[in-house]
């Protein structure tokens, strides 16, 4: 009796139940498309705003190192002001200060008028084209198309540059007299002149190889 019952109840129920059951699913069905379509919406947004924030991290990295770049160059090609070049008046340098600016062998010669021994500088056998200036203030003091083997193991010369010299009595050695040189600028010991030079001065300026420079010519 209950069982039939039952029966008859879940056969009056099922107009009902049914189209609850489907409106239910149907229900379903549509919202997963709906949030699905959410979540694709806070995704996209999400990457959007990632893409922002990477772009300007990526720009401001950019920045920074064009930034360093320019100081980089700046610092090796020296870009700042240069200093002015200090004029040195060497008629008022001291001792020390002579002996601070130059090597001990040309202190020696230029401040203390001593002679290299002959061969010893390779200046001596230098033919090359260009100017042998002072080793103490770097003034021209001869062109090397005057210059000539004397065999006596200085650097010789038949004439200087004209004006750059000055020459002076020299009576150290009391039984031979002898004409000292002298650079105009900072009067240091050069060496000496000689009559025996060849044409077309005849004079032989036998100059320390210590005291000089010699730059080549471009």
């Amino acid at each position: 009796m209950i069982s039939t019952l039952l029966v008859h109840w879940s056969s009056a129920l099922a107009p009902v139940v049914g189209p609850i059951n489907r409106a239910r699913c149907h229900s379903v069905h549509l919202q997963q498309p709906e949030r699905r379509q959410r979540n694709l919406s806070m995704t996209v947004r999400a990457d959007q705003r990632n893409g922002r924030e990477g772009l300007a991290q990526h720009m401001l990295r950019r920045e920074l190192l064009a930034a360093l770049a320019v100081a980089s160059v700046a610092v090796c090609s020296g870009l700042q002001r240069p200093a002015a070049a200090e004029v040195v008046d060497y008629e008022t340098l001291s001792d020390d200060q002579w002996r601070s600016l130059l090597s001990p062998k040309q202190y020696s010669v230029l401040r203390k008028a001593s002679t290299e021994l002959p061969f010893s500088s390779p200046l001596n056998k230098e033919y090359g084209t260009g100017t042998f200036s002072c080793a103490g203030c770097n003034h021209d003091l001869f062109s090397s198309s005057a210059k000539f083997d004397s065999g006596t193991g200085w650097p010789s010369f038949f004439q200087s540059i004209p004006g750059t010299v000055e020459e002076l009595q020299d009576n150290s050695i009391f039984f031979l007299p002898r004409t000292e040189v002298r650079c105009k600028v900072c009067h240091g010991h050069l060496g000496h002149v000689f009559d025996d030079g060849p044409p077309p001065t005849g004079l032989r300026y036998c100059m320390n190889g210590a005291a000089l420079k010699f730059t080549a010519s471009a």
